[in-house]
């Protein structure tokens, strides 16, 4: 009997009558199957940090964009030297690298942060602003929010600039859209201190690339024109005061509008600013985020004693019901004294309420007798750069007749 072909009841096992076999039965081939193998496809092998040549830690990486470059950071608390892209811009690689490994330079430890964990730990040490906390919402954080620090440039921002538009999709005025960079400014300097970024991008705008604001928050009255504004006060009593301290005392319409009358010290001629007003009536810090105490002006200082004197406790300026003035009322009061004063409306040195801040610190500004370091903490300002921004040529013939006998040695 042939048992060629008998197949055994064992998968893959099967009996051999071969004399090479003996009879003994024997495993079968398995079948073969044809292998799928993943296509390794070079165009996906991208290269990722190479040195640059006669560049020190500036290294490339191929992207789908195309190359682009990066600095390698020195080495942080964990002992790792993070990357950082810079962009396809070799001279700015290196310029980078520069700024990150002189003798100065922050040392960066946590690279990954976004630009939201970073804002978060703003408002945690800091006191922010009901106004800067909206427009951050508004406008910073659906562009930049959810991105790492390390990856927002000066030419990211400047694109982000120029496209920026309100809730109705009408442009920004460029005052709006300066106290949006500003804004963005505060929290990537927090996001220096915190050890997330080397230097803060916002810095690194040219000055043309930044917004400017309008010319009539620039605008300076003269005494004839205040006087005139003054005089249209009159269908609106309340009014004078505000606009007196608000000239005399340098003040921006929160900051008077929120005055309490425990700020105002008639003993010692000073006047506290310890709080800002917004538009909604809120209480928040001043512009400057800290309060400061300034010299109770001559002027200024009369206007509140004439309200003191039918006044009780809490707000200085207040409506019919005890509460403080709303700014829009406040606004609205201006616009018709301005009106009825035949000042400027058009755009072209228009004259607005935040001129007679403007007007005060200009005339304190230009003045030879008064040091600059003293108009900056009278303003409030952080800086003493914003201050000299407020000194403007002023046309007078004494001026002229001065220059004249310093050129030609003579008295005219």
């Amino acid at each position: 009997m042939s048992h060629r072909g008998w197949t055994s009841g064992y998968p893959g096992v099967k009996f051999s009558t071969s004399a090479k076999t003996g009879g003994q039965p024997c495993k079968a081939p398995a079948p073969t199957r044809k292998e799928v193998l993943p296509v390794q496809n070079e165009s996906t092998k991208r290269r990722r940090h190479v040195p640059q040549s006669k560049a020190q830690h500036v290294y490339w990486s191929e992207t789908a964009k195309g190359k682009v470059f990066e600095v390698r950071h020195p080495r942080n608390a964990n002992g790792q030297r993070p990357y950082e892209v810079v962009g396809s811009n070799l001279a700015e690689a290196k310029a980078r690298a520069r700024q990150l490994h002189g003798d100065d330079s922050p040392r960066v430890m946590r690279v990954g942060l976004t630009l939201n964990t970073v804002a978060a730990e703003w408002r945690r040490v800091r006191q922010v602003r009901t106004q800067t906390a909206t427009l951050y919402r508004c406008h910073v954080e659906p562009r930049f929010g959810r991105a790492k620090v390390r990856e927002i440039d000066r030419h990211a921002i400047v694109g982000w600039l120029n496209g920026l538009q309100s809730v109705r999709g009408k442009p920004l005025a460029p005052a709006t859209k300066k106290l949006i960079l500003a804004t963005l400014d505060v929290v990537l300097s927090q996001a220096v201190e915190m050890g997330a970024l080397g230097a803060n991008p916002v810095r690194q705008i040219p000055r043309k690339h930044r917004p400017r604001p309008g010319e009539h928050r620039r605008r300076i009255l003269s005494h004839d024109e205040e006087a005139r504004l003054l005089a249209y006060c009159a269908p609106f009593p309340w009014l004078r005061p505000i606009v007196v301290i608000a000239l005399h005392e340098a003040l921006r319409l929160g900051e008077a509008l929120a005055l309490h009358w425990e700020n105002v010290d008639f003993a010692a001629s000073k006047l506290h600013i310890r709080h800002n007003l917004d538009r909604d009536g809120n209480l928040g810090v001043p512009k400057s985020g800290k309060s400061r105490s300034i010299e109770l002006m001559p002027a200024a200082k009369a206007a509140l004693l004439d309200l003191r004197l039918n006044s009780g406790a809490g707000f200085v300026f207040t409506n019919t019901h005890g509460a403080a003035r709303n700014l829009r009322d406040v606004q609205r009061a201006f616009d018709k004294a301005r009106s009825r004063a035949a000042l400027p409306t058009t755009t072209e040195g228009r004259v607005v309420f935040h001129s007679l801040r403007h007007t005060g610190i200009s005339r304190l500004a230009n003045h030879p007798a008064i040091p600059l370091v003293h108009v900056r903490d009278f303003a409030g300002h952080s800086d003493l750069a914003v201050t000299q921004s407020y000194v403007h040529k002023i046309e007078s013939p004494k001026v002229t007749a001065a220059m004249a006998e310093a050129l030609s040695g003579e008295a005219i």
